[in-house]
């Protein structure tokens, strides 16, 4: 599948949300566009642990792929316009064919009868207070020969962080976000690039691709964003978002 085509999958997707959410998908089609590649074969089944509302299954699914969204989709700590895009995303992705489970990322049983051939968690692993090393080698167990699970999150290393720590600023969510609120669900622990490479080894897959992008923050740099962003590819260790493909090479042994 060529980016062309997933590029169209994407349009198509975000027009049949409502109009008030598509300023947003908008913004976030270049990344959303790459990660939904990362993972895409034709007639392939695909999942996505902590998928939330479904949408890069949705992209997935319209490009001819069948996928599986899990997540916990709990919303209430979201703001009420917030809730209410997210059930109505939720309930469009499903109408055009992605099954949802809904599941504790972390204590999630995977069923033994649940097939798919790729997998792919982004922007998720950083929220956990807890390790999903358990559901991730289940997960890992579950891929034939040649299913990749894909591991996507932000960089706690990229290159503005290293700006902004000697200059005595926090790198972490605002303090409001953290400690006035009930409920935090903000970054709990950002990898970098050797945690993820140690995550997919440990599960038993071999790390086929260790890419960074940057998609965060963009909007600072202007014209010279995306510059900005293929100079600090060469140093994935530096970007603002990181990716790491994991493959299965060989059966796996019996858990």
């Amino acid at each position: 599948m060529t980016a062309p085509q997933i590029e169209d999958a994407y349009v198509r997707a975000s027009a049949l949300m409502p109009e008030r959410m598509r300023p947003r998908l908008e913004s976030i089609r270049p990344e959303v566009c790459f990660e939904v590649g990362l993972s895409f074969a034709s007639g392939a089944t695909l999942l996505d642990l902590g998928g939330r509302a479904g949408f890069h299954c949705l992209v997935a699914q319209l490009a001819g792929m069948r996928t599986i969204c899990v997540d916990n989709f709990s919303t209430q700590y979201l703001p009420s316009p917030r809730k209410l895009h997210f059930l109505k995303q939720a309930e469009i992705a499903a109408e055009h064919g992605v099954r949802f489970i809904e599941a504790d990322i972390v204590d999630w049983d995977v069923p033994a009868n649940l097939a798919f051939d790729h997998a792919m968690t982004h922007g998720c692993i950083e929220h956990l207070t807890q390790s999903p090393r358990r559901t991730y080698r289940r997960l890992s167990e579950r891929l034939p020969i040649a299913g990749t699970f894909v591991i996507g999150a932000p960089n706690a290393a990229n290159l503005l962080k290293r700006f902004r720590v000697p200059a005595g600023r926090n790198i972490f969510a605002k303090l409001d976000d953290w400690y006035l609120r009930e409920r935090f669900h903000g970054h709990v622990r950002e990898p970098i690039l050797s945690d993820l490479a140690f995550i997919v080894r440990d599960i038993g897959l071999h790390p086929k691709s260790l890419i960074g992008r940057n998609w965060m923050k963009r909007d600072r740099f202007g014209p010279f964003k995306d510059v900005l962003d293929r100079v600090l590819q060469l140093r994935p260790t530096l970007c603002s978002n990181l990716y790491v493909v994991g493959e299965r090479l060989s059966v796996a042994a019996p858990g």
